[in-house]
Order: C-alpha cells, then structure tokens, then sequence
C-alpha cells in the first residue's frame, strides 16, 4: 500500500468469490505510514481459516468504510506424488 499518512483503521476481508462467502473479516487492524511514499506491507494471520473450495479468493481492504483495494490468490489441489501413481 502506498499514499497513506500517519496511522489509518484497516479492516480485512477474504471472501470465495465462486459463492461469495465471506470467510475472515478482521477490523481491529491499525497501520502506520512512516512516508506516504514508501509502499508498506504487512502480514495477516489466517488462523482457523478453512479452504473448502479449490478456486479463486480475495482478500478485501477497507479504510472507514471505504473499500481501498484487493488482491486475489488461488487455491489449487496440491499436485500427486508421481512415485505414489
């Protein structure tokens, strides 16, 4: 994220976009920008998340209400062990 200033409220959602289902919504996430423009990271913890379904996911980003942004991952069956065919 960049173009941020001084510390900003974030909520955090990941939703099945094939249902969308929400599945994790975390609104006490607080993050301060040292320089507005310097992108900042950070890290979620997914604890107790479930992925039932192989496909596409996004995790949401909200400022006050306000959607700001989003990124997309996939869920894929892990490949088979070509020594247990």
């Amino acid at each position: 994220m960049t173009d941020g200033f001084g510390t900003i409220p974030l909520t955090i959602q990941l939703r099945d976009l094939s249902n969308n289902e929400l599945l994790l919504k975390e609104d006490s996430i607080k993050i301060e920008f040292q320089n507005p423009t310097i992108p900042l990271e950070f890290v979620i913890a997914l604890n107790g998340v479930t992925f039932n379904n192989l496909g596409t996911y996004a995790f949401e980003i909200f400022t006050n209400g306000e959607f700001i942004g989003s990124t997309k991952i996939s869920v894929i069956s892990k490949p088979q062990n070509k020594e247990s065919l």
